[in-house]
């Protein structure tokens, strides 16, 4: 498969790495040190990401009147870790030639795992929109009212069906 320019230099920083082993001979074991480093490197810099991010979208909210940063501090928490670790295995191993259908299969993995997390966001961001513009208290009371509630909960139930639905067939 194809070079990142980062595992060239990953693989000029490393010295020769073989292993005699017997039965099979002059092994070269730099290749899968170099997908190693990158793949906890790719791991740490996500996780460092979804942390900065989150850290100074959350100092910019507090300076702010609306709740929407609040929603988009969410979707960003609310990335999973075995989502990040999945994509940066899937960029670690590009470094191989993988058999056809393991990489079929690991790229079907990969898919997946990012249309959950965007239905996963998508329904964040809709749940918010039909809570804020939905659910009002008509009567001055304080109170929800309980049809605007169900309203509401009706918009977020459609839209999660509607999701679901292209996820699947999109896969």
């Amino acid at each position: 498969m194809g070079s990142f320019s980062a595992t060239s230099a990953i693989a000029a920083a490393l010295p020769s790495m073989e292993a005699n082993l017997p039965y099979i001979g002059t092994f070269d074991v730099a290749p899968y040190v170099t997908a190693l480093i990158l793949f906890f490197g790719l791991v740490l810099v996500f996780k460092l990401l979804q942390v900065v991010v989150i850290g100074r979208l959350h100092v910019l909210s507090q300076k702010t009147a609306t709740d929407v940063d609040d929603v988009i501090i969410e979707a960003i928490k609310g990335i999973r870790v075995w989502v990040y670790t999945l994509v940066a295995l899937f960029i670690s191993l590009q470094l191989f030639a993988l058999p056809d259908k393991l990489d079929m299969l690991l790229t079907g993995l990969v898919y997946i795992a990012v249309v959950y997390q965007g239905i996963e966001i998508a329904l964040k961001f809709i749940g918010y929109g039909a809570q804020r513009f939905l659910e009002k208290d008509e009567d001055g009371d304080g109170v929800v009212d309980a049809n605007a509630a169900n309203a509401s909960h009706l918009v977020t139930l459609i839209a999660r069906i509607l999701l679901w639905t292209f996820g699947v067939i999109f896969v």
